[in-house]
C-alpha cells in the first residue's frame, strides 16, 4: 500500500509538473503586433503622425492602472478647475491694469506730459504681466482639457512589456505574450493631448497580427471605462 501511495504521489507531481509546464510554454508564446497608423482628413488627404508611441500591456496591469487613474480623475478634476478659474481672475485683473495703463499712456502722449516716459515704462510692465498671466491661464485650461483626454491619461502609464516609436510611414512592431492576454497602446501628439489608441489583442496562440489605427477607431473616454470595467460617467464623455 506504502509503494501505491508512493506512485499514485509521484504520478500527481508528474502531472501537475507536466500542466505546469504547458502552461509557461503557451504563456511565453510570442504575439508580434504589427500595427500602422493612418490618419485622413475631412478633404481626404492621409497623413501620419509626426510622432507617435506604441506600447504593448499585459491587460490586467492596463486595467488596474487604469482603474486607479480614473479613480482619482474627479478630485484631480476639481483642482484643476479651482486652478483654471484663479488663473482667470488673475489675468482679468491684469488685464484691466494694462488697460488702465494704456489709457494713461494716451493721455500723456496727447498732453506731452514730463512723466510720459514713466508711464510707457509702467504700461510695459503692466503688459508683460498680462501676457504672462494669459500664458498661466493657456497652461490651466490645457491641464483641465486633458483630464478629458484619453491620451493625456495613458501616458506614463506603467508596465509596458514593449514600447516603439511609430516610423515616419506610421508603421511599428511590438513583441508580447500570449498569456499576457496584451493590449496595444498608441499615443500621438504632444504630452498635452493628441490622439490615442487601445486595442487587445485577439488571440490564444503565437502568430503575427496586423492592426490598423485610424480616425475611425480612436479611443474615446466611453472607451477607456469599457476597458477598465466600469459603467461610463456623463463628465468624461
Amino acid at each position: 500500500m506504502l509503494r501505491i501511495g508512493r506512485r499514485r504521489g509521484l504520478l500527481w507531481a508528474a502531472a501537475a509538473a507536466a500542466v505546469l509546464l504547458g502552461f509557461a510554454v503557451w504563456y511565453n508564446q510570442r504575439v508580434d503586433v504589427v500595427g500602422r497608423i493612418t490618419l485622413r482628413s475631412w478633404g481626404g488627404e492621409v497623413s501620419v503622425p509626426q510622432s507617435a508611441l506604441a506600447m504593448a500591456y499585459p491587460r490586467r496591469a492596463i486595467v488596474t492602472a487604469l482603474r486607479q487613474r480614473l479613480a482619482s480623475l474627479p478630485a484631480a478634476r476639481g483642482l484643476a478647475e479651482e486652478r483654471h478659474a484663479e488663473a482667470m481672475r488673475l489675468w482679468r485683473e491684469k488685464s484691466t491694469a494694462r488697460d488702465e495703463a494704456l489709457r494713461v499712456v494716451q493721455v500723456a502722449e496727447r498732453a506731452n506730459a514730463a512723466d510720459l516716459a514713466l508711464c510707457r515704462e509702467l504700461y510695459d510692465k503692466a503688459e508683460a504681466g498680462a501676457k504672462e498671466a494669459f500664458a498661466e491661464l493657456e497652461r490651466r485650461a490645457a491641464g483641465l482639457e486633458g483630464l478629458a483626454d484619453p491620451a493625456g491619461l495613458l501616458r506614463d502609464l506603467p508596465g509596458a512589456v514593449d514600447t516603439v516609436e511609430v516610423g515616419p510611414d506610421g508603421s511599428f512592431m511590438l513583441a508580447a505574450r500570449v498569456g499576457q492576454a496584451p493590449v496595444v497602446v498608441v499615443l500621438a501628439g504632444e504630452a498635452g493631448g493628441g490622439q490615442a489608441w487601445l486595442r487587445p489583442i485577439q488571440t490564444r496562440v503565437a502568430g503575427r497580427i496586423e492592426m490598423d489605427f485610424a480616425n475611425e477607431n480612436l479611443l474615446t473616454m466611453d472607451g477607456l471605462r469599457e476597458v477598465a470595467g466600469l459603467p461610463r460617467s456623463r463628465h468624461d464623455q
